[in-house]
């Protein structure tokens, strides 16, 4: 999980151009969004296969949510757009090395983006707010 954070916290800012980077990328969604844009990146689950022999071979779905706010319902979904294609540039643009050291043992495999969700809007007040979530998956093998 840290190496998402860090990829997103390094590479972000230039696939944003003029818009403003995360203030902040936790670890722990709570629903509430005090400084938006911020992320959470969070594991989901681990998925094993038992046809591998000799290895322990996982499928880590881990998801990324992240908030933005306005007071236009069209210009919210406008940003969550752009940070949803910013996240994505950020982790193509990582490349083998970049994930080295995510396990102790053994190594990752592939890195891909499962999905993209961009949820429903909300409103409180004068604020509307989205929090869409991405779905990356971390395929690894690690030595039995």
């Amino acid at each position: 999980m840290e190496k998402v954070r860090e990829i997103l916290r390094e590479r972000m800012p230039a696939a944003l151009g003029a818009r403003a980077p995360f203030v902040e990328i936790g670890k722990s969604w709570t629903g509430v969004n005090v400084n938006p844009p911020s992320a959470w990146v969070m594991p989901v689950r681990t998925d094993f296969d038992g046809e591998v022999q000799g290895y322990l071979a996982g499928m880590h779905t881990i998801t990324i949510k992240f908030g933005v706010a306005g007071a236009e319902p069209d210009l919210v979904t406008d940003e969550a757009l752009v940070y949803m294609a910013a996240m994505d540039a950020a982790l193509e643009a990582s490349w083998p090395g970049d994930w080295a050291g995510t396990l102790e043992h053994g190594s990752v495999l592939r890195v891909w983006v499962r999905s993209h969700d961009y949820g429903p809007l909300f409103e409180r007040g004068n604020m509307i707010a989205r929090f869409p979530e991405m779905d990356l998956v971390i395929e690894t093998a690690e030595e039995q």
